[in-house]
């Protein structure tokens, strides 16, 4: 499902679902309902395209995931599992490598004996983040992602829910 939604050089913007049909073989009712359950799920971003349709786009590191999943600060078995999954993810060395630390280091991946078309994947540098802000429509406040997340894996944080320092 996730290869069938092409990617945009910005991160969550929503491409409408006709325009995701064209990589996947499913009926339009089918497609739709399994995007909006997936974006229930947090799994999907949604939200209205440039022409005023309703649309989806993938999460990514740093823009959705895992953030959308802890937003509300809730304490549910789908927060408390994805926690866990989520934890044991950052806890990969590779990951902590890409993302702790005063540097953050780049990483690219490479597929190995198979090209995969731009239209599906998407790398943004680091300069890119400017057009990100300017292109954002609206601006939200939430509860800290990270925190909700170590609270409900049962890691503990001692600073408030309410803020990112």
């Amino acid at each position: 499902m996730a290869l069938a939604i092409p990617t945009k050089p910005v991160p969550l913007q929503p491409v409408e679902v006709d325009e995701i049909l064209k990589g996947i073989d499913l009926p339009r009712e089918k497609l739709v309902e399994i995007l909006e359950t997936l974006s229930r799920k947090g799994l999907l971003y949604s939200g209205r395209t440039d022409k005023s349709e309703r649309g989806f786009a993938l999460q990514q590191v740093g823009f959705g995931f895992p953030q959308t999943f802890f937003w509300k600060n809730e304490d549910t078995p789908h927060a408390r599992k994805m926690a866990g999954m989520i934890a044991e993810y950052f806890s990969r060395t590779v990951t902590q490598e890409a993302f702790a630390g005063p540097a953050v280091k780049a990483y690219r991946y490479i597929p190995v004996s198979r090209t995969i078309p731009t239209t599906k994947q998407a790398i943004f540098p680091y300069e890119m983040m400017e057009t990100v802000i300017e292109k954002a429509e609206v601006i939200a406040l939430a509860h800290c992602p990270c925190r909700v997340a170590y609270r409900l894996a049962g890691k503990g944080v001692r600073a408030s829910h309410g803020m990112c320092a």
